[in-house]
């Protein structure tokens, strides 16, 4: 029965994020942003509305050079969790 209870406690904890702003990083440091729509039972986050950010390499030769980041519109994207690296909620 303790195991139901703290089934419900994670359920309500992943509840809470659903339609909130997320950064997830992925392997290969790709960066998703998107609004979190559903969460399955096998930890796969569908996000809607994302948008991917990919850092260009800084030129070698000039250590002051910023890096160039490009944006991407994705729209609904399914992120497997054994891909995830990092996840955060970007509001509160």
């Amino acid at each position: 029965m303790t195991t139901l209870i703290n089934d419900s406690e994670y359920v309500g904890q992943v509840r809470s994020l659903l339609d909130k702003e997320m950064k997830i990083i992925v392997n290969g440091n790709r960066l998703l942003k998107g609004r979190l729509v559903c969460f399955d039972k096998q930890q796969n986050l569908l996000l809607a509305a994302t948008q991917e950010e990919i850092t260009l390499n800084k030129d070698s030769n000039n250590p002051d050079a910023v890096p160039n980041t490009v944006k991407k519109d994705l729209g609904a994207v399914i992120v497997p969790l054994k891909h995830i690296t990092s996840c955060m909620v970007l509001e509160a």
